[in-house]
């Protein structure tokens, strides 16, 4: 279907894109005759998220995250300010608040809903 094959050692995977959003898919076992595929493709974000056009606030409120539009498989996000980014599912990136340094990771996209991970230090 015009998509290049991929090498997967057992218990790894890879983020794909598909028409509504990314997902990852992995590989978790391979017999003589078979391999078992596992995906989270057909299951809903967990954790925090953000629809286009609405804003999250993250990590005790030290992080306020806008979500200005989510278009295959990358976001373009606002964090605490109007300046926005491009970033890509699976992409971790720092971010001053305050005197803290935080790290949002972009986890997957359903439909315009973009799921994160945050934390402080």
């Amino acid at each position: 279907m015009g998509a290049r094959p991929v090498m997967l050692q057992t218990g790894g995977a890879r983020i794909v894109r598909h028409a509504s959003g990314t997902c990852l898919v992995g590989l978790s076992g391979v017999s003589r005759s078979r391999a078992e595929i596992t995906s989270d493709c057909d299951a809903p974000l967990s954790g925090p998220t953000v629809s286009v056009g609405e804003t999250v606030t993250l990590t005790d409120r030290a992080l306020r995250v806008f979500l200005s539009g989510a278009i295959d498989g990358d976001a373009r996000l606002a964090i605490n300010g109007l300046q926005t980014r491009m970033v890509s599912v699976g992409e971790a990136f720092s971010v001053e608040a305050g005197d803290r340094t935080c790290t949002v990771r972009a986890r997957g996209i359903r439909g315009k809903a973009l799921g994160l991970t945050a934390s402080c230090g």
